[in-house]
């Protein structure tokens, strides 16, 4: 980013009002962590929740104009009360509701939050995506927008997030579920329309404000919601194995990516506590212990890729396979992406010739997919599933797993032993 795109954004920004403080929205993109996390069974007020800690942060710490992001759903959860309780202490609060994680819907946040002129600015980041440099512009000028609020799921937190991100202001991630972990990831998962469903570069939220009381659910969906959270933080262990494989190997073999200690103990402390406590045979689904448990898990797993700066730590082969089979099925799975990469981790994890056992055990406790048949009561054939396993040759070939170390018909001949 340029200084004079800087000086622009702030000028125009101070002047109006929008930015105050020793702490403002100027650079939301040099958080590595949330400056605050929030996970509690119950709270009396989020306006409460959201002020006291944004006054932890700094008592000049002032945002005069926030957006709440939520879809239909999520605003009769959550959302319409908490934009009656931010009415009182931020009158200059709006909402929208969003259809879909389209890239349209970011943009037409993106226009509700600049005021006439603006001024966008390219990204020049080597180490992002040419998907991610070709979306990613910076909005700079007056904006009318000073803080978003994700109130909802995967895909209104992924809009909030990466609208946040081209306004250059801060947001702060609000979850209904706890489906995977990309409510606190620096990463969005966007429809680009022509360019299909890709993962963009985004901020780390400000913050992360759970309330247990709010993801327990009596709703069909509520007990897939959290098997998918477990799979996904599971699938931490596989992608642990395949960034030790790297490493081991060493730059003259791999597209070396070194591992990062402190990141890589992030994302599999929670994953190995997870193991230990669904072995122990306790409840999983309504206990608030361990629902709290799994959204830190998850917020640390996120953490971890904030720290090393790309999803490394947190994603191996089994999410590779999990990308193929989304492209394979048009973007529209009936599997989320927790039972996907769970399924992904069985074979990874049994090419690695390690924690096949454990994983297993845990997933039949919890109903995440063994069998082929229990694969095939979410939508997924072995023949896909091969498939998309086939399509990983061509897939991110700098990202080196057990996947390039072994033929594609050695892994192919896994499917079978692992799923029968």
């Amino acid at each position: 980013m340029s200084i004079f795109s800087k000086g622009i954004d702030q000028v125009c920004n101070r002047f109006t009002g929008l930015y105050k403080g020793v702490v403002s929205p100027k650079s939301p993109n040099t958080l590595i962590i949330p400056s605050f996390l929030v996970v509690e069974d119950g709270f009396p007020s989020l306006a409460e929740v959201i002020d006291h800690n944004l006054q932890n942060i700094s008592t000049k710490l002032t945002f005069n104009k926030s957006l709440i992001v939520a879809d239909p759903t999520t605003w009769d959860i959550l959302g319409q009360q908490a934009f009656e309780e931010l009415k009182k202490k931020q009158p200059g609060v709006r909402y929208t509701l969003i259809k879909s994680n389209n890239i349209e819907e970011v943009n037409r946040i993106v226009e509700m939050g600049m005021r006439t002129w603006k001024l966008e600015e390219k990204s020049h980041d080597r180490g992002e995506s040419n998907l991610s440099q070709k979306y990613g512009t910076i909005a700079r000028g007056a904006k009318k927008i000073s803080i978003i609020y994700g109130i909802g799921g995967g895909s209104v937190i992924d809009v909030a997030k990466y609208a946040a991100y081209k306004l250059n202001i801060p947001y702060i991630s609000i979850p209904t579920s706890l489906s995977n972990d990309g409510f606190a990831s620096p990463f969005a998962v966007l429809n680009l329309n022509e360019d299909g469903v890709s993962t963009l570069k985004a901020n780390v939220p400000l913050g992360v404000i759970i309330n247990i009381s709010t993801i327990k659910s009596d709703d069909p969906g509520y007990t897939r919601r959290i098997r998918s959270g477990i799979g996904d933080l599971l699938s931490n262990m596989t992608a642990s194995m395949d960034w030790e494989l790297a490493q081991s190997l060493g730059s003259k073999h791999t597209n070396y990516e070194k591992i990062d200690i402190a990141a890589k103990y992030q994302a599999q402390i929670g994953a190995e506590a997870t193991l230990q406590y669904i072995a122990s045979d306790r409840d999983v689904f309504y206990s608030t212990e361990f629902l709290q448990h799994l959204a830190l898990s998850l917020i640390f797993s996120a953490e971890a890729m904030g720290r090393y700066g790309s999803s490394r730590p947190a994603s191996g082969f089994e999410h590779k396979i999990f990308h193929m089979y989304n492209r394979l099925k048009n973007y529209k799975p009936e599997a989320t992406h927790g039972e996907l990469v769970a399924i992904g981790s069985l074979i990874s994890a049994k090419a690695h010739k390690r924690y096949f056992k454990e994983l297993q055990a845990a997933f039949k406790k919890v109903g995440l997919p063994t069998t082929v048949e229990e694969c095939a009561h979410i939508g997924v054939t072995m023949g896909d599933l091969k498939e998309a396993i086939r399509m990983c040759q061509s897939y991110r070939k700098e990202r080196y797993t057990i996947f390039d170390s072994m033929e594609c018909k050695q892994v192919l001949a896994l499917v079978d032993t692992v799923f029968k």
